[in-house]
């Protein structure tokens, strides 16, 4: 699975995104999505 690297996206000095958006993209729960992949797939 291709690492999301949210840190790096919302980074202020290269951001192409608005500032509404990157504070929305830091609450959401990446590494718990991740998780749960990997745990339906059965590689734990």
């Amino acid at each position: 699975m291709p690492t999301f690297e949210t840190s790096n996206m919302v980074a202020k000095v290269k951001r192409l995104i608005r500032s509404k958006t990157a504070r929305a993209m830091l609450t959401w729960a990446h590494y718990r999505f991740k998780l749960t992949l990997r745990h339906k797939r059965g590689n734990n």
